[in-house]
C-alpha cells in the first residue's frame, strides 16, 4: 500500500510515541456508521484516509470511543 503524507505521519508518530514513552498513541477515527457529511471537507478527507489504514490492517479501531491504535502490521510497515 502506498501511503499519503498524513497516513505516514500518523503511523510514524504512533511508532515513535510507543518507542519513547512505552504507550500506544490513540489515533482519532470515526465510530462505525457515523456520517461525516456535515463536517468540513478536510475532516472528511482525514476520516477517509484513516479508514484506509483500518482497512489495510495498519490500525485497529476501538469500537467504543472513536480511537484506533497502531497494529503490529502498521509498525512493521513503518520500520521496514
Amino acid at each position: 500500500m502506498k501511503l499519503v503524507k498524513i497516513q505516514r505521519e500518523i503511523l510514524e508518530n504512533a511508532v515513535a510515541s510507543e518507542a519513547k514513552n512505552g504507550v500506544r498513541k490513540p489515533i482519532h477515527v470515526l465510530l462505525n456508521g457515523k456520517v461525516v457529511a456535515n463536517h468540513p471537507k478536510s475532516y472528511q478527507a482525514y476520516c477517509q484516509k484513516m479508514e484506509q489504514l483500518v482497512d489495510a490492517g495498519f490500525i485497529s479501531r476501538n469500537e467504543n470511543d472513536g480511537y484506533a491504535y497502531i497494529t503490529v502490521a502498521g509498525e512493521n510497515f513503518i520500520n521496514n
